[in-house]
């Protein structure tokens, strides 16, 4: 998977048991207003340096993840196979989110569809509902703390139902939501054990 684009996001909520996070700005909700002092170190989905809104970025530089943690918020990656990356109108730093591989942590798997990042949470089938904390059962689908699927194996079997059964909406797509490790701490930090 390659990354394709990142949100700077207020502190995730915790529904349910789960710590909401996911890839769509619907569910875990991104700054409208990005600070003064982190815009020299963004641009937005294409490569844009005017930006405000938290949720389609692009990250530049390492000094984003130290700022973050001092202003209180939290960064998401967004990460799909390289095929649906060159369909998706993005234009990531390729270098630099090679570079910072390694400082990133997967939180799990989401089911997108759309350049919007539309999630199968909240507008398709998945396993739980993030907005309301309502957990169903989808043969044997496993999600873990963040509300996420854990096993990438399963976002195959949730693609083909939610194609099958909202064709208007396909394709889907699996895109893992990676954190960088300061948010991960944080949110480990402020939510100890709570998580599911």
């Amino acid at each position: 998977m390659k990354i394709a684009s990142a949100m700077i996001c207020k502190e995730p909520r915790l529904v349910s048991g789960h710590i909401a996070l996911s890839a769509y700005d619907g569910i875990w909700e991104p700054v409208d207003c990005l600070p003064k002092e982190l815009r020299a170190f963004v641009t937005d989905d294409l490569g844009n340096d005017d930006v405000e809104y938290g949720g389609f970025l692009q990250i530049l530089h390492w000094k984003v993840f130290e700022m973050l943690a001092d202003l209180g918020l939290y960064c998401c990656f967004r990460a799909v196979e390289e095929e649906v990356l060159s369909s998706l109108n993005v234009s990531p730093p390729v270098e630099f989110y090679q570079s910072i591989t390694g400082f990133l942590e997967l939180a799990g798997f989401d089911i997108f569809t759309g350049n919007g990042w539309r999630s199968a949470a909240t507008d398709g089938i998945f396993p739980i509902r993030p907005l309301d904390g309502e957990v169903g059962s989808i043969d044997g689908i496993i999600t873990n703390k963040f509300g996420l699927i854990e096993i990438e194996n399963d976002c195959s079997r949730l693609i083909s139902l939610n194609d099958e059964k909202i064709p208007a909406w396909r394709p889907w797509h699996p895109v893992g939501v990676l954190l960088d490790k300061y948010s991960l701490e944080r949110i480990s930090r402020l939510y100890g054990d709570r998580g599911a």
